[in-house]
């Protein structure tokens, strides 16, 4: 597998192929579903819009704290567990190309609520988190007709 060629998330063609399938396809999905703009998720996340666009199409790698701000921005008005779940559901389809940041200090209550999500999504009928289009349509109706697969 490629690896990223510097610290910014960038990656090789086999990484972005797989990251826009699992990753990518999921995000774009959810964002359509629920009516936004890549601008929009984006505001809503504080991320860039470019930045979302590259993820959806997997030039970069999502780091945690993305991936925890974009499952906020999923899930708006949303308990803490759901918003957790969508994040680790994220997190999975990221897979080993997540990138961990940094952080000063542990937080044992966010690593409960995580570990808490992904009992629940492990629960779930196909709650391994590496949904696709298809799958992320049995849970939450029919894939826009800009995401189906030919």
């Amino acid at each position: 597998m490629t690896r990223a060629r510097s610290g910014r998330g960038d990656v090789g063609p086999e990484e972005a192929a797989r990251l826009a399938a699992g990753f990518g396809a999921y995000l774009r999905c959810a964002r359509l579903e629920r009516g936004l703009t890549q601008a929009a998720l984006a505001a809503a996340a504080g991320l860039s819009a470019p930045f979302v666009g590259d993820l959806e199409i997997g030039r970069f790698r999502p780091s945690d704290r993305s991936t925890a701000r974009l499952a906020a921005a999923l899930r708006p008005g949303a308990d803490a567990l759901t918003v957790a779940v969508e994040d680790v559901r994220l997190r999975r389809l990221a897979g080993e190309s997540l990138r961990p940041l940094k952080r000063r200090r542990r937080n044992p209550g966010r690593e409960r609520l995580l570990a808490e999500a992904a009992a629940v999504l492990d629960a779930m009928p196909g709650g391994d988190g590496r949904a696709t289009a298809e799958a992320f349509a049995a849970v939450f109706g029919d894939v826009p007709p800009r995401i189906r697969s030919s």
